[in-house]
């Protein structure tokens, strides 16, 4: 075999037939190798988890790094007036002693908000839906609210201990028939793409629950302020894991003079991957009801034309495809109208929750403009701009324009 490998000239066509059934067998051999090592070094209920980024993962974290998952439900009312929840869990160091705590974050009124509760206050139940074949609903109870694909249900008050000023109450039912979904496939079983199977090496994990819904019908109380949710649009995602990037871009628009209602998410960031960091983005538009998807893992391409904490602009290209998008929001250092929520997010450094997050819901805009080609051959485009928009733009901005010229 030595001799067929090194000079296979020598042996004729024979002789490169058995080359080729080596190199197949090695190939075969070292992705079998890597299959092992990843189910050896993942937990049985992560293996399961990563066709289903909606379920809850931290049943399978191992080692003794604190760990965070949460679920953000991002909520607009006809009058654009948007609403953040995020329900979620935060574990400590296994081999500090302390339980894990569950919190909620909400933007609200301008304001960012953390409510803390206890770790029993956090439960989530998988919930095979047959009735809308749907086999990644679930049923999140934080506290005394709940949150669903099919809607929520939310009676948040501020107590001692929290860092909040807001109350919430109310109920939304959502049309679940509208959800769009993520694409999954086998290679790219969600929004992390191939990188899905490799969860446990990333400090961090994203996921798209919900490109797009409509709202059938509710009213949040937002400190005794009705706001009525009826017609309007949601979105939702979730992270999990250590830590959040380095530095980042984040943004997702409702674009509503659409029929029907188009959707951008965009993130783009320095992802920490075993002591190093990567550049990596993903992007999702959905318009006229196909979800336009572009990632570093699809060797799609990006390029940050103009980046401040108040400003971004990118090109992304890919698969004969086009897609400009703008970013604005109000300066950070003036914040009368209260438009920037800083909100708690994981840190490292800690071990902890910690208060440095700025995003922002009211005065936020985006403004894209996207060339692809129908089924008929014919290239098409589309401009269009957005208030009902959420953006972060978070981190070292120069090092993250480096990373994506």
């Amino acid at each position: 075999v030595f001799l067929l490998v090194t000079h296979p000239k020598r042996h004729g066509r024979m002789g490169r037939c058995v080359v080729t059934v080596v190199v197949a067998v090695a190939a075969a051999a070292v992705a079998a190798a890597a299959l092992l090592q990843w189910a050896s070094a993942t937990s049985a209920h992560t293996r399961l988890t990563v066709h289903h980024p909606a379920r809850y993962h931290g049943d399978g974290r191992r080692g003794d790094s604190p760990y965070f998952e949460g679920w953000y439900f991002k909520l607009s009312a006809p009058s654009t007036e948007q609403v953040a929840l995020v329900p979620a869990i935060f574990h400590y160091n296994k081999s500090s002693g302390r339980p894990p705590e569950a919190f909620l974050l909400g933007v609200a009124a301008g304001v960012g908000n953390f409510y803390l509760r206890a770790g029993d206050a956090f439960q989530f139940v998988e919930r095979d839906d047959q009735a809308t074949r749907d086999d990644d609903d679930f049923a999140l109870q934080w506290a005394e609210s709940n949150f669903s694909m099919h809607g929520i249900e939310v009676d948040i008050t501020p107590q001692p201990g929290d860092d909040a000023t807001v109350s919430i109450k109310g109920s939304l039912e959502f049309d679940h028939a509208s959800h769009h979904r993520w694409p999954r496939t086998l290679l790219q079983p969600g929004v992390m793409g191939y990188l899905a199977y490799a969860s446990s090496l990333l400090e961090c994990n994203h996921g798209v629950m919900s490109m797009h819904f409509d709202i059938k019908s509710g009213v949040l109380a937002i400190n005794g302020r009705d706001v009525d949710f009826s017609g309007g649009h949601g979105y939702v995602e979730k992270d999990w894991g250590l830590n959040f990037p380095q530095n980042w871009i984040w943004t997702q628009s409702h674009f509503t003079s659409t029929q029907p209602t188009s959707s951008l998410f965009l993130s783009v960031a320095g992802v920490p991957l075993m002591g190093l960091t990567m550049p990596g983005f993903i992007c999702g538009f959905l318009h006229e009801g196909t979800l336009h998807t572009f990632a570093t893992y699809k060797f799609d391409t990006i390029s940050i034309l103009k980046l401040s904490a108040e400003f971004a602009s990118v090109v992304i290209t890919g698969s004969g495809e086009r897609l400009e998008v703008n970013l604005t929001r109000p300066p950070l250092h003036h914040d009368e109208g209260h438009h920037h929520a800083t909100l708690y997010a994981p840190s490292v450094a800690t071990k902890q929750m910690e208060k440095y997050v700025v995003e922002t819901l009211a005065g936020a805009s985006a403004s894209v403009a996207f060339w692809w080609t129908s089924a008929a051959g014919a290239v098409r485009e589309f401009r269009g701009a957005s208030n009902v928009t959420g953006l972060e733009i978070m981190g070292d901005l120069s090092a993250l324009r480096g990373m994506f010229p």
